[in-house]
């Protein structure tokens, strides 16, 4: 890479594991947050509670991918990138600051939700920015290798959070983690936010965006240009990312809480078990990446798919620390395998002058649709019967098998 690549890449990465950090801290420290801001009662329907709030941070999502989008595709990538930053470092540090339930009762989860829906709305943009920048400056035969960097912050952030909750827990006791100690993570984000903030400040436009300003073909409403011409395209990959961000809050929210709650293990270690998790999802992105860009994006997001119906099932039936452990690493090397890949064909269906509203629409629309809720609803299913809670995972992915047989292979389509 020349130097120019290794700033863009750096610009894209730091600001992107902030956004993924921030936004999985709130799922990863559901069961402090609920003791901090809910009333004393039922450990279960109070994480319940909170992992309500977590699905409701998806709803405003595509929100932000509307808005985002429309200014990524008007006004650029770089100024996008900029805004995002700032608006996620911020609302995430706010909800380290909030006080709780002792001093505001039951208020006090109100400015906790406007926070996070705030976090969750930015979010909405970053995914799109971040890739983007990566992809439109790749060259060809490189793309879905390079948005591999962008992708795998959705694990740096999610081994960040478990990882700054496991060395406080070994620092301080369980009841000081309880009272003051979940907030530091949090509160770190206001710094990390100023350091991507003055990197993304250095960097320069897109080739592929600057190419669309100067030829005077930048769209007017993007939006339009999406659901006009391409409404396939964009239920297809819907559909896929659906089921592939399905996988992901499995493994990163569902199946640590339901082996917490069934004591099988501690707190910590699911912490510990997350951050497996993440470490094989990164290896995993990278992986996929370097694969599709040879063998194409289909055959890895058929591997999630089929994967993942092999190992939901058995990860929840085989109750033990052991088992854990080896299954949240599979969790993680099954979705990572295809996420960049994903991500990469979800942007090369869409021409440069709609692909930030195209592609973060696609993006947002299927976590929050279909991904966003699995954690809740599997849950509640649980309450029914035990064998319920992988019924939601099985569902989706089946659902997606059909959806990518249907999709264009993109390896060899030029953005130009």
């Amino acid at each position: 890479m020349t130097p120019m690549d290794r700033n863009t890449l750096a610009a894209a990465m730091s600001g992107s594991a902030v956004a993924w950090y921030s936004w999985f801290l709130f799922s990863s420290g559901a069961i402090y947050i609920s003791t901090t801001f809910l009333p004393p009662g039922d450990q279960v329907t109070s994480i319940t509670d909170i992992l309500g709030v977590f699905a409701a941070g998806f709803l405003v999502r595509p929100l932000g991918a509307l808005a985002f989008g429309h200014y990524g595709d008007t006004r650029g990538r770089r100024k996008m990138l900029i805004l995002t930053v700032i608006l996620i470092s911020a609302s995430s540090a706010t909800i380290g600051l909030l006080p709780g339930y002792s001093q505001l009762g039951n208020a006090a989860i109100i400015p906790v939700i406007a926070a996070y829906l705030l976090l969750g709305f930015s979010l909405g943009g970053e995914w799109v920015g971040s890739i983007l920048l990566m992809m439109e400056n790749a060259p060809e035969g490189e793309r879905a290798s390079r948005s591999a960097y962008a992708q795998a912050t959705i694990g740096i952030g999610l081994l960040l959070g478990s990882v700054a909750y496991v060395m406080l827990g070994g620092i301080i006791s369980s009841g000081d983690m309880l009272a003051y100690g979940w907030r530091i993570p949090f509160i770190i984000t206001l710094p990390l936010g100023f350091v991507a903030l003055a990197l993304r400040f250095r960097i320069s436009e897109t080739r592929l965006f600057e190419s669309v300003e100067t030829s005077g073909q930048v769209a007017k409403l993007p939006l339009a240009g999406v659901v006009g011409r391409h409404k396939r395209k964009l239920i297809l990959g819907t559909l896929i990312v659906g089921s592939s961000g399905t996988a992901f809050y499995t493994g990163a929210v569902l199946f640590p809480v339901v082996f917490e709650l069934l004591k099988v293990v501690t707190i910590q270690s699911g912490q510990v078990g997350i951050a497996t998790m993440a470490a094989a999802e990164i290896a995993a992105v990278f992986a996929g990446g370097a694969i599709s860009d040879r063998a194409g994006r289909k055959p890895m997001i058929w591997a999630t798919n089929l994967g993942l119906l092999a190992l939901v099932y058995p990860a929840f039936y085989f109750q033990n620390g052991a088992a854990f452990f080896i299954c949240m690493a599979l969790f993680g090397l099954t979705h990572g395998i295809a996420y960049a890949p994903i991500g990469t064909t979800i942007s090369e269906v869409f021409p440069t002058n709609i692909r930030a509203s195209g592609s973060s629409l696609t993006y947002q629309l299927g976590n929050t649709l279909i991904a966003g809720p699995a954690s809740f609803i599997s849950v509640l299913l649980g309450t029914v019967a035990f064998w319920l809670y992988p019924a939601y995972t099985i569902i989706w992915a089946l659902v997606a098998l059909g959806a990518v047989s249907i999709v264009p292979e993109t390896r060899d389509s030029t953005l130009e």
